[in-house]
C-alpha cells in the first residue's frame, strides 16, 4: 500500500512540474475581451464546446486539436499565433511555492 501510495504521488510531482514550467501561453481571453464577446457565445457561434473554450480561456487546457484550434481562428478571423505563443523556458526549474501554488488549484 506504501509503494502505491509513494508511486501516485510522484506521478502527481511530475504531473504538477511539468504544468507550471509550460511555456506555452493562450490569449483567447484577450482575444474574446478585444471583441466583447462572452464564454458562452463564443462557443455557440465557433461550434466548440463551453468547457473547452473554458479551459482555454483560464488557461486551464492540457492541449488543443487542430480541428478546434481551426473553428477557434475561423470564429475569430484571426491566425493561430494570435492565439497562442511559446515563451522560451531557459531550462528554468520549477519552485517547490510554483509547485504548491498549482497543486492548489488542482
Amino acid at each position: 500500500m506504501l509503494y502505491v501510495l509513494r508511486k501516485f504521488n510522484q506521478s502527481c510531482y511530475n504531473m504538477i512540474k511539468g504544468v507550471v514550467a509550460m511555456a506555452i501561453k493562450c490569449y483567447l481571453s484577450r482575444a474574446l475581451g478585444e471583441r466583447r464577446i462572452n464564454i458562452s457565445e463564443f462557443s455557440k457561434s465557433a461550434g466548440v464546446a463551453r468547457n473547452t473554450i473554458t479551459s482555454l480561456y483560464h488557461e486551464e487546457a492540457k492541449g488543443i486539436t487542430w480541428g478546434v484550434l481551426d473553428k477557434i481562428c475561423t470564429a475569430l478571423n484571426c491566425q493561430p499565433n494570435d492565439l497562442i505563443e511559446h515563451i522560451p523556458n531557459e531550462n528554468k526549474e520549477v519552485t517547490k511555492t510554483e509547485e504548491l501554488s498549482y497543486a492548489k488549484k488542482i
